[in-house]
């Protein structure tokens, strides 16, 4: 937080306050602070995958698995882009089994 206080513009402070945030529930809170990364930042991809994450516990999977997507595009061999893979999978499950229940 000191280090927000100095510098609003500090990514790596915003994107770990995002973090916390999300550890917290707080989820727009979390995708205003991960958002506000991704402006200036638009290939971190810590805040895309956490932003995916906040996505996700509110249900916005295909914008979940947007998120996750760009991260395998930009660097499909790091391993935030192979957990990515695996919770693009789930979330497009998840949305399959509740988009089919609700019909």
């Amino acid at each position: 937080i000191e280090a927000l206080s100095a510098n609003p513009y500090e990514l790596e402070a915003l994107a770990l306050l995002g973090r916390v945030l999300l550890e917290q529930g707080r989820l727009g809170d979390a995708e205003t602070a991960f958002a506000r990364v991704i402006r200036f930042d638009p290939e971190h991809l810590g805040a895309l995958f956490h932003i995916g994450e906040a996505w996700a516990r509110d249900r916005r999977f295909a914008e979940a698995v947007e998120a996750w997507d760009r991260i395998i595009q930009l660097d499909a061999a790091s391993p935030l882009a192979a957990q990515a893979r695996i919770r693009a999978r789930s979330a497009r499950d998840l949305e399959h089994i509740l988009s089919a229940r609700a019909e």
